[in-house]
């Protein structure tokens, strides 16, 4: 039998607004699994029913400056060698409209979408440690301020070769809102 994984990304939010339909027409019509990948600090509300209902918790800490993240990622990807000198990664905020939202500096992008990188890279890094590449077949990666006043289309009828993004909110790109795709397509 296919297993399905449904990740939360960067916050769990809404919940008093969000949980019963997202509970009824996401995981229980999916037969799914939950794994949050968020950001959480001392403040945290671990009483919160997307917390308490995850089978998996994969947490990072809150960035004022997402940039740093990105540093210590590039430190983490790339390495430190005393013959070696990183990149000036931060050029990328020249790049115009809002891709990464929540980094600081010169030409800074409003919005969260940098954000969102940095979550779906810690994401992936904890599918692949945990093994659960492996374990699931289907992952639904969304968020947790929705009102799912439907259930989600059944993923039988979607095609397991190809990775499902919604019309709309695209902004100039693909919507980064919600995706659903096949352990094949995790490191794409």
């Amino acid at each position: 039998m296919k297993k399905t994984l449904v990740c939360i990304l960067a916050e769990t939010r809404a919940h008093k607004l969000s949980w019963d339909s997202f509970n009824s027409n996401i995981l229980e019509k999916l037969d799914a699994d939950l794994a949050l990948c968020i950001a959480v600090d001392e403040t945290y509300d671990c009483e919160n029913p997307y917390w308490k209902s995850a089978k998996f918790k994969f947490t990072f800490k809150e960035y004022s400056d997402w940039g740093d993240a990105y540093d210590e990622c590039q430190l983490e990807i790339l390495g430190k060698t005393e013959s070696f000198s990183l990149p000036n990664w931060r050029l990328l905020l020249e790049v115009k409209d809002q891709w990464l939202g929540g980094v600081k500096g010169p030409n800074s992008h409003p919005g969260s979408a940098g954000i969102l990188i940095y979550a779906r890279w810690q994401l992936l890094k904890s599918l692949l440690e945990n093994k659960l590449d492996s374990a699931y077949d289907r992952f639904v990666v969304t968020r947790s301020d929705f009102i799912w006043t439907i259930p989600h289309p059944d993923l039988e009828i979607l095609d397991e070769r190809k990775i499902w993004v919604p019309d709309g909110e695209a902004y100039g790109g693909i919507t980064d809102r919600h995706v659903v795709l096949s352990r094949e397509h995790l490191s794409s």
